[in-house]
């Protein structure tokens, strides 16, 4: 199996030298979200000091590259040391460049300075296709922090979305919007900076099973709606207020069930917006069939390259006689270390039966909603 390189950058994205033997390494790219690596090696090792970077004129990055492409790229996080003297080891966190999709705010004007964000430029406004309006948004707020971030040219793909923004992170305005349009979004490393990049997930074109032995195991489970109806609150206060009333009338009159759900509508009083909320609303909490499925690597089934499955690629899988199920390849996690070599596991769907995770997922939801109420005020 092909061996992982490991380089080390400095700020300016000048290489500066190789990791060639640590003694274990974990890198994940994942799809829509932050992938993250962690790299163990000796305390001795040439490159030791600069990954400490103890008097912060580094700020080391790391590239890994496997099958002659980047796997992950990001910052060092944080850094452990552990002894004793004659065995000492360090531990690095590399975490993923896509991180800058929540490190930076989407202004209502990008263009103009703080005192030009309030009034008729209170809310940042687009409607398109999520590929134009996602890289117009990410290109003005980085153009206007000044950050070597290369956004490759739009295609004009995927559905026509609209989004408003104001002092919220590019990620919270983007990321569900993106994925329900059917694009992905990655962040790597250009020559000399970052490069961010749209695609459109690809169909693996071979149904994986467990007699190719590329399926280790697998889970799944269907969840019902859990919203039928929802109230929309538009812009305005008390009896001013605009409302909207979005109903999905298939799902009621098939389960003779009536969920009924309240969302804010944010900034606005267009009724033709006030829907599209509700139908948004209505999607993320419809019916919905988990899937989990942990792969491995076969004849049938190589991770990365140029004929390799990636992240973000649509699989089939058969994960019962007849029920073949095509989901999303969330994750792929390569672990290389000095008594098993490489291995790599891959992760589809997200069956999700851990109710702890399912806690923190919805946490995570109710902070977003939070920033953007305060950011909206």
């Amino acid at each position: 199996m092909d061996i992982p390189r490991i380089f080390v950058l400095d700020k300016n994205f000048k290489r500066l030298g190789e990791i060639g033997a640590p003694t274990e390494m974990t890198a994940t790219p994942r799809h829509m979200l932050a992938g993250t690596g962690s790299i163990t090696l000796p305390a001795s090792h040439r490159m030791a000091g600069k990954l400490v970077d103890a008097d912060n004129t580094v700020g080391p990055r790391i590239l890994i590259e496997h099958r002659g492409a980047e796997l992950l790229s990001g910052w060092v996080g944080s850094v452990r040391g552990f002894g004793p003297a004659h065995s000492a080891q360090l531990t690095v966190q590399v975490d993923g460049y896509f991180n800058l999709l929540y490190d930076i705010l989407a202004w209502p004007n990008p263009t103009g300075g703080i005192g030009s964000q309030g009034g008729d430029q209170g809310f940042y406004r687009a409607t398109g296709p999520a590929e134009t309006v996602a890289k117009n948004l990410i290109a003005a707020n980085c153009a206007r922090l000044g950050l070597p971030v290369e956004v490759e040219p739009s295609m004009g793909r995927g559905a026509t979305i609209t989004i408003e923004a104001r002092f919220t992170s590019l990620a919270d305005v983007l990321l569900e919007k993106l994925e329900a349009a059917g694009l992905g979004l990655r962040v790597v490393q250009a020559a000399a900076g970052y490069r961010v990049e749209a695609y459109v997930p690809t169909v693996w074109g071979r149904t994986l099973t467990e007699t190719s032995g590329s399926v280790i195991d697998w889970a799944w489970a269907k969840h019902p709606a859990k919203a039928s109806r929802v109230l929309v609150g538009g812009s305005g206060a008390r009896e001013l207020r605009a409302f909207r009333q979005v109903t999905n009338t298939a799902i009621e009159s098939g389960t003779r069930r009536i969920r009924e759900h309240y969302t804010d509508g944010l900034e606005t009083t267009d009724s033709s917006e006030l829907d599209k909320a509700g139908q948004e609303y209505l999607a993320v909490n419809g019916p919905a069939l988990g899937l989990s499925v942990s792969l491995q690597e076969s004849k049938h089934l190589k991770y990365g390259g140029t004929k390799g499955l990636h992240v973000g690629d649509k699989v089939s899988l058969e994960v019962g006689p007849g029920l073949v199920i095509e989901d999303v390849l969330r994750e792929a996690p390569l672990t290389w270390t000095k008594d098993q070599g490489v291995v790599i596991s891959q992760q589809v769907g997200d069956e999700n039966p851990d109710p702890t995770l399912k806690m923190v997922q919805r946490i995570a939801n109710l902070g977003k909603q939070l920033r953007t109420l305060k950011a909206g005020k």
